[in-house]
């Protein structure tokens, strides 16, 4: 069976981040074999680089993705979140291959 893979992305909302982390790793038990989480970073701001730090050295994070910022990020997020998704899912296909 292949490894289990969680993608998640985030752009500001790093909270949210955090929980939805907090709550895969409550779930830990459910799985066979704990997942890889990756995570894509859309539009990163370097000054918050060590809250990902922080979240690679506790384990919580396998792979930190960064997207550059696109002129529509802070607008409608259906556009920008399909890139934040295919970016993962490009990344865990070469990844995982």
């Amino acid at each position: 069976m292949p490894k289990p893979i969680v993608l998640l992305t985030v752009h500001r909302r790093y909270k949210q981040l955090e929980e939805a982390l907090n709550n895969i790793f409550k779930l830990k038990d459910e799985f066979d074999e704990f997942p890889d989480i990756v995570v894509v970073w859309a539009s990163p701001v370097l000054g918050h680089i060590w809250f990902f730090n922080k979240l690679i050295l506790e384990g919580k994070i396998t792979h930190l993705i960064c997207r550059d910022a696109l002129p529509e990020d802070g607008a409608a997020t259906t556009y920008v979140e399909s890139i934040n998704i295919r970016k993962g899912l490009d990344f865990i296909k070469e990844k995982y291959r």
